[in-house]
């Protein structure tokens, strides 16, 4: 990999471990705190997921705290050591509620209107932002790598099943839906899975059943695939992710979904075409030979070898959804009003004008990271292919 795919990848790296240290980084709650020789350790005590509250020594007099709740700060303590940045995300600044400039009163690139500091909700959002666009993507390539594989690996005339287990499940495939809304357990990410899972179950138990799973038939799965994923390349991706979310309830769950849901088109074409290509190979003739099975030729040895391209193509998709969450929660129907995001700062930056704090920083946070991604899936593309390295 070239020097500037590496620098990309110092730059990503050093923004998943801010990410992941950011309630240590900025916080309100203390790091450490010390009165009469005990020591209290707030912000590791709620990061690391204990219930935040317990018996503690303050200058007071012993009292039960609630961590988040208390004020730290306005005790007389022997040692106090806060972090970094001394702010929440969510934390209302009522002295500074006034869109603070940048540098002025301790926080370093101001606040917005209702004084909650700029650099915390940076450093917050970034946890938000990384991880959608991780997971979202997690999603597309389990569902692109799946399809993409079976498509190509099976073709139009490998595919194998029982005639009576096929057509009960497209009979079943209504009923599916049918329970899957009427179960009403909450959102889209059940209800997709849900609407498949019933009608395969049934199927697969017709196929099991002696008398009815004898006749078998070729399934086109290449053909079905194929125009399932061409149908959803033709629709513009960005007025699906749009309506959806709309109509959805606000959940940083939703987005990740809907985004994976909607990005999975290009593995799964960059799979089947690395299929196709390996398919043909006399390692795999040398397997088929020796009786192992398709379904462990297709996991064990064709999948792990046809990879190279989708790393690329999850590289380039995880800045374009982290882009697009941005875009959806300056929108307002992103992420819940409550979750700071880079794109929800955004929003606020054009509902004040006069702030540009509020737009250059979060602008810069999202171009930083949107760009190092790409730089690092176009070094990966030159890396993983030898002829284009000279």
């Amino acid at each position: 990999m070239n020097r500037i795919g590496l620098f990309s990848a110092v730059v990503l790296l050093a923004l998943m471990v801010v990410a992941l240290l950011a309630p240590l980084i900025a916080n309100d709650l203390p790091l450490k705190v010390k009165y009469e020789g005990n020591s209290y350790y707030p912000a590791l005590a709620v990061y690391f997921g204990q219930e935040g509250s317990g018996q503690v020594e303050t200058p007071s007099g012993r009292e039960a705290l609630n961590y988040q709740r208390y004020d730290w700060q306005s005790q007389a303590w022997d040692e106090i050591v806060m972090p970094v940045i001394p702010f929440a995300p969510d934390e209302l600044d009522a002295s500074n509620s006034s869109l603070v400039k940048p540098g002025t009163n301790g926080h370093l690139l101001g606040t917005d209107r209702v004084g909650r500091d700029v650099m915390a909700g940076l450093i917050h959002g970034a946890r938000i932002s990384l991880s959608i666009g991780w997971i979202a993507m997690g999603i597309a390539a389990l569902i692109g790598v799946l399809l993409g594989a079976i498509s190509g690996f099976y073709g139009n005339n490998s595919w194998r099943v029982s005639k009576v287990s096929f057509w009960v499940f497209w009979f079943t495939l209504p009923i599916g839906w049918f329970y899957a809304q009427h179960m009403r357990i909450g959102s889209l990410a059940f209800t997709l899975p849900l609407t498949v899972i019933i009608p395969l179950t049934f199927s697969w138990l017709v196929g099991k059943t002696p008398f009815l799973g004898k006749q078998t038939m070729n399934v086109p799965i290449d053909g079905i695939i194929t125009r399932i994923t061409e149908i959803l390349t033709s629709l513009p991706r960005l007025l699906i992710i749009i309506t959806v979310a709309s109509i959805t309830s606000k959940s940083i769950w939703m987005v990740m979904v809907i985004i994976g849901l909607t990005s999975w088109t290009n593995i799964a074409r960059y799979t089947r075409a690395e299929i196709l290509r390996i398919r043909s190979l006399d390692y795999i003739a040398a397997a088929e030979a020796a009786g192992l099975r398709k379904r462990k030729i297709l996991a064990n040895h064709a999948i792990p070898n046809a990879l190279a391209p989708v790393w690329v193509d999850i590289a380039f998709g995880i800045a374009s959804a982290i882009l697009i969450e941005s875009g959806l929660s300056f929108l307002g129907i992103g992420v819940p009003v409550d979750t700071v995001t880079w794109g929800s700062m955004l929003n606020l930056g054009r509902l004040n004008f006069e702030a540009w704090w509020l737009v250059v920083f979060p602008g810069i946070a999202i171009f930083i990271t949107v760009t190092a991604y790409n730089i690092l899936g176009e070094s990966l593309r030159k890396w993983l292919q030898p002829k284009e390295r000279f």
